[in-house]
């Protein structure tokens, strides 16, 4: 159960951050924030 609730909140983390790169840097840096969420 609590495994589950690490990674919904992970994902709504990533899909933040995800977005507001997309709008402000574009897709190299959604590439750099990906690769550096990983170790989270």
């Amino acid at each position: 159960m609590q495994d589950n609730v690490v990674l919904n909140v992970a994902d709504i983390f990533h899909d933040r951050i995800a977005s507001l790169l997309r709008n402000r840097d574009g897709p190299v840096n959604f590439m750099k924030s990906s690769y550096n969420l990983q170790f989270f």
